[in-house]
C-alpha cells in the first residue's frame, strides 16, 4: 500500500528534491 502511494507521489517528491539541490548548489557558489 505504501509503495503504491510512494510511486504515485514520486514525481512531486523528485521535483522538490531536485529544486532543493539546485537552490543549495546556487547558494554554495
Amino acid at each position: 500500500m505504501r509503495f503504491i502511494e510512494l510511486f504515485t507521489n514520486f514525481p512531486k517528491y523528485s521535483i522538490m528534491i531536485s529544486w532543493k539541490i539546485m537552490v543549495s548548489t546556487i547558494k554554495n557558489w
